[in-house]
Protein backbone atom coordinates (compact mmCIF):
# COMPACT_ATOMS: atom_id res chain seq x y z
CA UNK A 1 0.00 0.00 0.00
CA UNK A 2 1.31 3.51 -1.06
CA UNK A 3 1.02 6.43 1.44
CA UNK A 4 2.58 9.82 1.81
CA UNK A 5 1.63 12.98 3.84
CA UNK A 6 1.61 16.50 3.69
CA UNK A 7 0.99 19.61 5.78
CA UNK A 8 -1.00 21.98 4.89
CA UNK A 9 -3.14 24.93 7.28
CA UNK A 10 -6.60 25.27 7.43
CA UNK A 11 -7.23 28.74 5.57
CA UNK A 12 -10.09 31.24 7.11
CA UNK A 13 -9.91 33.78 10.25
CA UNK A 14 -8.06 31.10 12.74
CA UNK A 15 -5.73 28.81 11.06
CA UNK A 16 -4.63 25.86 12.22
CA UNK A 17 -2.02 22.98 11.26
CA UNK A 18 -3.89 20.09 8.92
CA UNK A 19 -2.50 16.05 8.06
CA UNK A 20 -3.00 15.14 4.64
CA UNK A 21 -3.15 11.45 4.13
CA UNK A 22 -3.04 10.08 0.48
CA UNK A 23 -2.85 6.16 0.60
CA UNK A 24 -3.64 3.87 -2.78
CA UNK A 25 -5.97 1.11 -2.73
CA UNK A 26 -7.49 -0.79 -5.66
CA UNK A 27 -10.25 0.32 -6.92
CA UNK A 28 -11.90 3.21 -8.85
CA UNK A 29 -13.74 6.34 -6.75
CA UNK A 30 -12.06 8.68 -4.64
CA UNK A 31 -12.63 8.84 -1.13
CA UNK A 32 -12.74 11.92 0.99
CA UNK A 33 -13.20 12.33 4.69
CA UNK A 34 -12.06 15.01 7.20
CA UNK A 35 -15.21 17.51 7.50
CA UNK A 36 -14.46 18.85 4.38
CA UNK A 37 -16.67 21.61 2.31
CA UNK A 38 -18.12 21.56 -0.78
CA UNK A 39 -15.12 23.66 -2.54
CA UNK A 40 -12.62 20.97 -0.68
CA UNK A 41 -14.45 17.64 -1.93
CA UNK A 42 -14.19 19.47 -5.40
CA UNK A 43 -10.40 19.32 -5.27
CA UNK A 44 -9.89 15.91 -6.32
CA UNK A 45 -11.31 16.74 -9.58
CA UNK A 46 -9.27 20.21 -10.13
CA UNK A 47 -5.73 18.11 -8.87
CA UNK A 48 -6.97 15.47 -11.77
CA UNK A 49 -7.46 17.54 -14.57
CA UNK A 50 -4.40 19.78 -14.11
CA UNK A 51 -2.54 16.75 -13.72
CA UNK A 52 -2.83 16.40 -17.53
CA UNK A 53 -1.16 19.22 -17.75
CA UNK A 54 2.23 17.53 -16.53
CA UNK A 55 4.56 14.76 -18.34
CA UNK A 56 3.51 12.16 -15.70
CA UNK A 57 1.13 9.55 -16.04
CA UNK A 58 -1.95 9.66 -13.90
CA UNK A 59 -1.53 7.10 -10.71
CA UNK A 60 -4.67 4.80 -11.50
CA UNK A 61 -6.44 3.39 -8.84
CA UNK A 62 -8.56 4.27 -5.73
CA UNK A 63 -6.82 7.16 -3.49
CA UNK A 64 -8.30 8.05 -0.05
CA UNK A 65 -7.76 11.25 1.05
CA UNK A 66 -7.72 12.09 4.72
CA UNK A 67 -7.74 15.48 6.42
CA UNK A 68 -7.21 15.80 10.30
CA UNK A 69 -7.96 17.01 12.71
CA UNK A 70 -11.06 15.71 11.35
CA UNK A 71 -13.06 18.32 13.76
CA UNK A 72 -11.76 21.45 12.37
CA UNK A 73 -13.82 23.23 9.51
CA UNK A 74 -11.58 23.27 5.83
CA UNK A 75 -12.73 25.94 3.81
CA UNK A 76 -11.21 27.54 0.49
CA UNK A 77 -9.13 25.37 -2.26
CA UNK A 78 -5.72 25.69 -0.67
CA UNK A 79 -6.05 21.56 0.21
CA UNK A 80 -5.42 21.20 -4.30
CA UNK A 81 -1.72 21.41 -4.62
CA UNK A 82 -0.79 19.56 -1.17
CA UNK A 83 -3.44 16.70 -2.22
CA UNK A 84 -1.42 16.81 -5.57
CA UNK A 85 2.29 16.52 -3.96
CA UNK A 86 0.96 14.26 -1.89
CA UNK A 87 -0.34 11.79 -4.77
CA UNK A 88 3.32 12.26 -6.87
CA UNK A 89 4.92 11.47 -3.51
CA UNK A 90 3.06 8.52 -2.21
CA UNK A 91 3.22 6.92 -6.23
CA UNK A 92 6.76 7.32 -6.01
CA UNK A 93 7.18 6.00 -2.52
CA UNK A 94 9.22 8.79 -1.13
CA UNK A 95 8.54 10.61 2.22
CA UNK A 96 9.26 14.08 3.35
CA UNK A 97 8.21 16.81 5.83
CA UNK A 98 6.92 19.16 3.51
CA UNK A 99 4.55 21.97 3.65
CA UNK A 100 2.68 23.34 0.55
CA UNK A 101 -0.45 25.49 0.04
CA UNK A 102 -2.19 26.86 -3.20
CA UNK A 103 -4.81 26.10 -5.59
CA UNK A 104 -4.60 24.37 -8.82
CA UNK A 105 -6.12 25.38 -12.54
CA UNK A 106 -7.40 23.16 -15.18
CA UNK A 107 -3.98 24.31 -17.10
CA UNK A 108 -1.80 23.23 -14.14
CA UNK A 109 -1.07 26.57 -12.82
CA UNK A 110 -0.80 27.28 -9.13
CA UNK A 111 -2.90 30.12 -8.06
CA UNK A 112 -2.37 32.00 -4.15
CA UNK A 113 -4.74 31.30 -1.23
CA UNK A 114 -5.08 33.89 1.38
CA UNK A 115 -3.23 32.89 4.37
CA UNK A 116 0.39 31.77 2.91
CA UNK A 117 2.09 34.12 5.71
CA UNK A 118 0.13 32.39 8.09
CA UNK A 119 1.28 29.11 6.81
CA UNK A 120 4.93 30.15 6.91
CA UNK A 121 4.92 31.27 10.71
CA UNK A 122 2.92 28.33 11.96
CA UNK A 123 5.09 25.87 9.35
CA UNK A 124 8.55 27.40 10.37
CA UNK A 125 7.47 26.76 14.65
CA UNK A 126 6.96 23.44 13.70
CA UNK A 127 9.89 22.32 12.33
CA UNK A 128 9.07 22.05 9.08
CA UNK A 129 12.33 21.11 6.09
CA UNK A 130 10.23 22.05 3.02
CA UNK A 131 7.63 24.49 2.14
CA UNK A 132 6.67 25.07 -1.47
CA UNK A 133 4.62 27.89 -2.30
CA UNK A 134 2.83 29.53 -5.23
CA UNK A 135 5.12 32.00 -7.54
CA UNK A 136 2.66 34.97 -6.89
CA UNK A 137 2.97 34.86 -3.27
CA UNK A 138 7.26 35.33 -3.39
CA UNK A 139 6.61 39.22 -2.87
CA UNK A 140 4.28 38.72 -0.24
CA UNK A 141 6.57 36.13 1.93
CA UNK A 142 10.11 36.96 0.78
CA UNK A 143 13.10 34.43 0.30
CA UNK A 144 13.80 31.67 2.73
CA UNK A 145 16.23 28.56 2.75
CA UNK A 146 13.37 26.32 3.44
CA UNK A 147 11.04 27.90 0.92
CA UNK A 148 10.75 27.60 -2.90
CA UNK A 149 8.44 28.83 -5.02
CA UNK A 150 6.70 27.13 -8.05
CA UNK A 151 4.35 28.18 -11.08
CA UNK A 152 3.17 25.40 -12.50
CA UNK A 153 2.13 21.51 -11.09
CA UNK A 154 4.90 20.10 -13.04
CA UNK A 155 7.71 22.69 -12.05
CA UNK A 156 6.45 21.81 -8.18
CA UNK A 157 6.67 18.05 -9.22
CA UNK A 158 10.69 18.76 -10.13
CA UNK A 159 11.35 20.98 -7.52
CA UNK A 160 10.35 17.99 -5.05
CA UNK A 161 12.53 15.15 -7.23
CA UNK A 162 14.93 17.64 -7.50
CA UNK A 163 15.12 19.09 -3.44
CA UNK A 164 17.97 16.62 -2.75
CA UNK A 165 18.78 16.10 1.05
CA UNK A 166 22.12 18.05 0.66
CA UNK A 167 19.87 20.44 0.06
CA UNK A 168 17.88 20.73 3.18
CA UNK A 169 18.68 22.77 5.84
CA UNK A 170 20.79 21.01 8.74
CA UNK A 171 18.15 19.59 11.79
CA UNK A 172 20.16 18.44 13.80
CA UNK A 173 19.05 19.73 17.40
CA UNK A 174 22.63 20.74 18.70
CA UNK A 175 23.39 23.22 15.92
CA UNK A 176 19.19 24.46 15.67
CA UNK A 177 20.08 25.34 19.26
CA UNK A 178 23.27 26.88 18.72
CA UNK A 179 21.90 28.99 15.48
CA UNK A 180 18.17 29.99 17.17
CA UNK A 181 19.33 32.36 20.11
CA UNK A 182 21.33 34.44 16.63
CA UNK A 183 18.17 34.25 14.64
CA UNK A 184 15.80 35.77 17.80
CA UNK A 185 18.95 38.17 18.16
CA UNK A 186 18.56 39.62 14.31
CA UNK A 187 14.55 39.06 14.05
CA UNK A 188 13.95 41.84 15.58
CA UNK A 189 16.38 44.77 13.98
CA UNK A 190 15.26 43.20 10.56
CA UNK A 191 11.84 44.13 10.86
CA UNK A 192 12.79 47.24 12.60
CA UNK A 193 14.69 48.19 9.19
CA UNK A 194 11.78 47.30 7.03
CA UNK A 195 9.83 50.46 8.47
CA UNK A 196 12.72 52.72 7.91
CA UNK A 197 10.55 54.62 5.26
CA UNK A 198 8.22 54.76 7.64
CA UNK A 199 9.09 56.54 10.71
CA UNK A 200 6.20 57.65 12.11
CA UNK A 201 5.39 53.94 12.58
CA UNK A 202 8.70 53.55 14.33
CA UNK A 203 7.32 55.91 17.02
CA UNK A 204 3.91 54.93 16.75
CA UNK A 205 5.12 50.86 17.66
CA UNK A 206 7.53 52.83 20.80
CA UNK A 207 4.56 55.16 21.62
CA UNK A 208 1.94 51.61 21.58
CA UNK A 209 4.34 49.51 23.69
CA UNK A 210 5.12 52.34 26.41
CA UNK A 211 1.85 53.97 26.96
CA UNK A 212 -0.17 50.55 26.17
CA UNK A 213 -2.37 52.48 23.52
CA UNK A 214 -4.54 50.66 21.45
CA UNK A 215 -3.90 51.30 17.34
CA UNK A 216 -5.89 51.41 14.34
CA UNK A 217 -4.10 50.99 11.08
CA UNK A 218 -5.12 51.92 7.45
CA UNK A 219 -3.21 50.26 5.13
CA UNK A 220 -3.41 49.09 1.62
CA UNK A 221 -3.57 45.52 1.44
CA UNK A 222 -0.26 44.74 0.41
CA UNK A 223 1.34 46.73 3.42
CA UNK A 224 3.00 44.69 5.94
CA UNK A 225 0.49 45.31 9.02
CA UNK A 226 1.19 42.09 10.30
CA UNK A 227 5.20 42.85 10.19
CA UNK A 228 4.37 45.79 12.46
CA UNK A 229 2.25 44.13 15.10
CA UNK A 230 5.87 41.47 15.13
CA UNK A 231 7.40 44.88 15.87
CA UNK A 232 5.48 45.91 18.59
CA UNK A 233 5.98 42.51 19.82
CA UNK A 234 9.70 42.37 20.04
CA UNK A 235 9.62 46.00 21.56
CA UNK A 236 7.06 44.24 24.51
CA UNK A 237 9.89 41.92 25.34
CA UNK A 238 12.96 44.05 25.16
CA UNK A 239 10.98 46.07 27.42
CA UNK A 240 10.15 43.66 29.88
CA UNK A 241 13.68 42.23 29.97
CA UNK A 242 14.88 46.25 30.45
CA UNK A 243 12.64 45.92 33.70
CA UNK A 244 14.38 42.85 34.73
CA UNK A 245 10.82 40.68 34.67
CA UNK A 246 11.13 36.92 34.10
CA UNK A 247 11.68 36.48 30.05
CA UNK A 248 8.72 35.41 28.13
CA UNK A 249 7.41 35.71 25.06
CA UNK A 250 5.11 37.63 24.58
CA UNK A 251 1.57 36.17 23.64
CA UNK A 252 0.48 37.35 19.67
CA UNK A 253 -2.83 36.26 18.37
CA UNK A 254 -2.87 37.45 14.62
CA UNK A 255 -6.61 37.15 13.18
CA UNK A 256 -6.39 37.86 9.62
CA UNK A 257 -10.68 38.27 9.20
CA UNK A 258 -13.44 38.23 11.58
CA UNK A 259 -16.50 36.56 10.15
CA UNK A 260 -20.05 35.33 11.66
CA UNK A 261 -19.77 32.80 14.33
CA UNK A 262 -22.05 30.47 16.60
CA UNK A 263 -20.49 32.43 19.29
CA UNK A 264 -22.81 35.19 19.00
CA UNK A 265 -24.36 34.32 21.98
CA UNK A 266 -22.64 35.92 25.39
CA UNK A 267 -20.89 33.06 27.32
CA UNK A 268 -20.82 30.95 24.34
CA UNK A 269 -17.22 29.47 23.64
CA UNK A 270 -16.44 30.12 20.13
CA UNK A 271 -12.70 30.62 17.97
CA UNK A 272 -12.85 34.61 18.63
CA UNK A 273 -12.96 34.36 22.58
CA UNK A 274 -10.56 31.77 22.54
CA UNK A 275 -8.28 34.00 20.48
CA UNK A 276 -8.75 36.99 23.02
CA UNK A 277 -8.06 34.36 26.20
CA UNK A 278 -4.66 33.58 24.62
CA UNK A 279 -3.93 36.70 23.67
CA UNK A 280 -3.84 37.57 27.45
CA UNK A 281 -0.25 39.69 28.50
CA UNK A 282 0.18 40.22 24.72
CA UNK A 283 -1.25 41.60 21.87
CA UNK A 284 -4.27 40.35 19.58
CA UNK A 285 -3.90 41.84 15.72
CA UNK A 286 -7.54 42.20 13.86
CA UNK A 287 -7.12 43.04 9.81
CA UNK A 288 -10.30 43.45 7.76
CA UNK A 289 -11.84 44.66 10.63
CA UNK A 290 -14.76 46.02 8.73
CA UNK A 291 -15.71 42.62 7.78
CA UNK A 292 -16.40 41.57 10.38
CA UNK A 293 -20.29 40.51 12.79
CA UNK A 294 -21.15 44.02 13.81
CA UNK A 295 -22.17 41.86 17.40
CA UNK A 296 -18.53 41.18 17.45
CA UNK A 297 -18.05 44.83 18.04
CA UNK A 298 -19.71 44.56 21.38
CA UNK A 299 -18.40 41.39 22.75
CA UNK A 300 -14.82 42.95 22.44
CA UNK A 301 -15.89 46.07 24.15
CA UNK A 302 -16.83 43.82 27.05
CA UNK A 303 -13.91 41.96 27.21
CA UNK A 304 -11.80 45.61 27.28
CA UNK A 305 -14.06 46.80 29.97
CA UNK A 306 -13.66 43.92 31.96
CA UNK A 307 -10.26 42.60 31.43
CA UNK A 308 -11.53 38.83 31.30
CA UNK A 309 -13.52 36.99 28.42
CA UNK A 310 -16.33 34.22 30.02
CA UNK A 311 -16.29 30.67 28.11
CA UNK A 312 -18.51 28.36 28.89
CA UNK A 313 -22.38 28.27 28.28
CA UNK A 314 -25.44 28.71 30.47
CA UNK A 315 -25.07 28.84 34.44
CA UNK A 316 -21.64 26.18 33.31
CA UNK A 317 -19.09 29.25 32.53
CA UNK A 318 -15.95 30.51 33.85
CA UNK A 319 -14.05 34.11 33.72
CA UNK A 320 -10.60 33.83 32.08
CA UNK A 321 -8.38 36.58 31.94
CA UNK A 322 -8.19 38.68 28.62
CA UNK A 323 -6.23 41.99 29.24
CA UNK A 324 -4.27 42.70 25.89
CA UNK A 325 -3.19 45.31 23.43
CA UNK A 326 -5.54 45.71 20.53
CA UNK A 327 -4.27 45.90 16.89
CA UNK A 328 -7.46 46.55 14.44
CA UNK A 329 -5.98 47.11 10.46
CA UNK A 330 -8.46 48.02 7.42
CA UNK A 331 -7.86 49.53 3.92
CA UNK A 332 -8.30 52.92 3.53
CA UNK A 333 -11.25 53.04 1.48
CA UNK A 334 -13.87 50.66 0.62
CA UNK A 335 -12.24 49.08 -2.56
CA UNK A 336 -11.00 46.43 0.01
CA UNK A 337 -7.91 44.26 -2.34
CA UNK A 338 -8.87 46.20 -5.13
CA UNK A 339 -5.43 48.01 -5.83
CA UNK A 340 -6.91 50.70 -7.39
CA UNK A 341 -9.30 53.12 -6.26
CA UNK A 342 -13.39 53.29 -7.63
CA UNK A 343 -14.60 54.55 -5.05
CA UNK A 344 -17.42 57.19 -5.52
CA UNK A 345 -17.52 60.32 -3.45
CA UNK A 346 -20.92 58.61 -1.61
CA UNK A 347 -18.75 55.42 -0.60
CA UNK A 348 -16.17 57.59 0.60
CA UNK A 349 -18.26 59.15 2.68
CA UNK A 350 -19.93 56.24 3.87
CA UNK A 351 -16.87 54.25 4.94
CA UNK A 352 -15.65 57.65 7.43
CA UNK A 353 -19.28 57.42 8.67
CA UNK A 354 -18.31 53.66 9.40
CA UNK A 355 -15.15 54.41 11.20
CA UNK A 356 -16.91 56.80 13.42
CA UNK A 357 -18.32 54.16 15.29
CA UNK A 358 -18.29 54.36 18.96
CA UNK A 359 -16.59 51.20 19.10
CA UNK A 360 -13.13 52.97 17.69
CA UNK A 361 -13.50 55.43 20.20
CA UNK A 362 -11.56 53.50 22.36
CA UNK A 363 -8.41 53.20 19.79
CA UNK A 364 -5.79 55.82 21.00
CA UNK A 365 -3.36 55.76 17.61
CA UNK A 366 -4.95 56.19 14.59
CA UNK A 367 -1.98 55.64 11.86
CA UNK A 368 -1.88 55.59 7.93
CA UNK A 369 1.16 55.44 5.63
CA UNK A 370 1.36 58.78 4.89
CA UNK A 371 4.83 60.22 5.61
CA UNK A 372 5.29 62.64 7.96
CA UNK A 373 8.72 65.15 8.31
CA UNK A 374 7.62 65.38 11.68
CA UNK A 375 9.16 61.83 12.75
CA UNK A 376 13.17 61.31 11.84
CA UNK A 377 13.58 57.51 11.50
CA UNK A 378 15.39 55.73 14.29
CA UNK A 379 17.87 52.30 14.46
CA UNK A 380 17.04 49.46 16.86
CA UNK A 381 19.44 50.45 19.15
CA UNK A 382 18.38 54.18 18.90
CA UNK A 383 14.74 52.83 19.90
CA UNK A 384 15.73 50.60 22.48
CA UNK A 385 17.32 53.41 23.91
CA UNK A 386 14.37 55.55 23.99
CA UNK A 387 12.45 52.92 25.80
CA UNK A 388 14.46 52.37 28.25
CA UNK A 389 14.57 56.31 29.31
CA UNK A 390 11.07 56.26 29.13
CA UNK A 391 10.77 53.86 31.53
CA UNK A 392 12.91 55.65 33.92
CA UNK A 393 10.47 58.59 33.64
CA UNK A 394 7.44 56.46 34.02
CA UNK A 395 8.82 54.98 37.12
CA UNK A 396 8.96 58.28 39.08
CA UNK A 397 6.13 59.96 37.86
CA UNK A 398 4.08 57.12 40.13
CA UNK A 399 6.60 57.01 42.72
CA UNK A 400 5.80 60.85 43.46
CA UNK A 401 2.51 60.41 43.03
CA UNK A 402 2.21 56.99 45.21
CA UNK A 403 -0.49 55.49 43.08
CA UNK A 404 -0.75 52.28 41.43
CA UNK A 405 1.18 51.83 38.49
CA UNK A 406 -1.46 52.65 35.33
CA UNK A 407 -0.18 52.57 31.99
CA UNK A 408 -0.64 56.18 29.94
CA UNK A 409 -3.92 54.52 28.19
CA UNK A 410 -5.35 53.37 32.04
CA UNK A 411 -4.55 56.70 33.82
CA UNK A 412 -8.39 58.51 34.33
CA UNK A 413 -9.66 61.32 32.84
CA UNK A 414 -10.04 63.37 35.86
CA UNK A 415 -5.81 62.76 36.66
CA UNK A 416 -4.90 62.98 33.18
CA UNK A 417 -3.35 67.19 34.13
CA UNK A 418 -2.43 65.97 37.46
CA UNK A 419 0.33 63.58 36.53
CA UNK A 420 0.94 64.40 33.18
CA UNK A 421 2.45 67.96 34.63
CA UNK A 422 1.72 69.88 31.38
CA UNK A 423 2.92 73.75 31.56
CA UNK A 424 1.15 76.75 30.61
CA UNK A 425 1.95 76.95 27.23
CA UNK A 426 0.60 73.59 26.57
CA UNK A 427 -2.52 74.33 28.15
CA UNK A 428 -3.22 77.79 26.35
CA UNK A 429 -2.38 75.57 23.00
CA UNK A 430 -4.68 72.82 24.44
CA UNK A 431 -7.35 75.33 24.59
CA UNK A 432 -7.00 77.13 21.65
CA UNK A 433 -6.91 74.00 19.77
CA UNK A 434 -10.05 72.37 21.56
CA UNK A 435 -11.91 75.28 19.96
CA UNK A 436 -10.75 75.71 16.73
CA UNK A 437 -10.81 72.11 15.99
CA UNK A 438 -14.09 70.25 16.73
CA UNK A 439 -12.98 66.70 16.12
CA UNK A 440 -9.64 66.71 18.24
CA UNK A 441 -12.51 67.91 21.61
CA UNK A 442 -13.79 64.33 21.52
CA UNK A 443 -10.34 62.58 21.33
CA UNK A 444 -8.51 65.37 23.52
CA UNK A 445 -8.03 62.58 26.48
CA UNK A 446 -6.38 60.10 23.88
CA UNK A 447 -4.02 62.94 22.43
CA UNK A 448 -3.15 64.17 26.02
CA UNK A 449 -2.12 60.51 27.24
CA UNK A 450 -0.34 59.68 23.38
CA UNK A 451 2.05 63.07 24.01
CA UNK A 452 2.91 62.08 27.68
CA UNK A 453 4.22 58.94 26.08
CA UNK A 454 6.16 60.70 23.63
CA UNK A 455 7.30 62.94 26.15
CA UNK A 456 8.48 59.92 28.36
CA UNK A 457 10.38 58.55 25.13
CA UNK A 458 11.71 61.81 24.66
CA UNK A 459 13.30 61.49 28.40
CA UNK A 460 11.33 65.02 29.64
CA UNK A 461 9.00 65.14 32.72
CA UNK A 462 7.01 67.86 31.49
CA UNK A 463 4.27 68.11 28.92
CA UNK A 464 5.12 70.53 26.37
CA UNK A 465 3.15 71.97 23.03
CA UNK A 466 5.67 69.87 20.22
CA UNK A 467 4.85 66.65 22.29
CA UNK A 468 1.08 67.42 21.56
CA UNK A 469 1.51 68.21 17.94
CA UNK A 470 3.40 64.94 17.25
CA UNK A 471 0.15 63.50 18.79
CA UNK A 472 -1.90 65.02 16.73
CA UNK A 473 -0.24 63.05 13.57
CA UNK A 474 -0.31 60.02 15.60
CA UNK A 475 -4.25 60.44 15.90
CA UNK A 476 -4.83 62.33 12.74
CA UNK A 477 -6.44 59.27 10.76
CA UNK A 478 -9.34 59.77 13.00
CA UNK A 479 -9.63 63.48 11.61
CA UNK A 480 -10.45 62.50 7.61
Amino acid sequence: MQHARVFTISSGAWPRPVELDATHRPGIRWELIGFTERIVRESPQRVRHAWRSTRQPWPTGKWVISLSPAALPKPGAAVDLPLALAIHLAHRRKTTNLWAMGELHFDGRVLPVPGIPALVSIALAQGAVRILLPLASRTEVGDHPKIRYVGTLEDAFAQLDSWEEHDVPNLDLNSARAQEPQERQNAPQTLWDTFQEHPKLQWAALVAVHGGHHAFLWAKPNFPWSNWVATVQHLHSSRLEARRLPLRDVPMRLITSIMPSLGSTPGLMDPFTSEATQAHGGILAIGRWFEQDPRIEDRLAAVLERGTALLGRGQDHWAVPARFQLVLASAPCACGPIVTCICSNHQMRAWNYKIRKPFLERMDLGLDEQSSEAFSALSWTQALAHLEQSEKIWTQRFVQSSEERWTNRQVPVHRLLELFHANKDTMAWFEKEQVTARWMGNRMAQILRIARSLADLHGVSTLEVPHLKLAVQLNAAFST
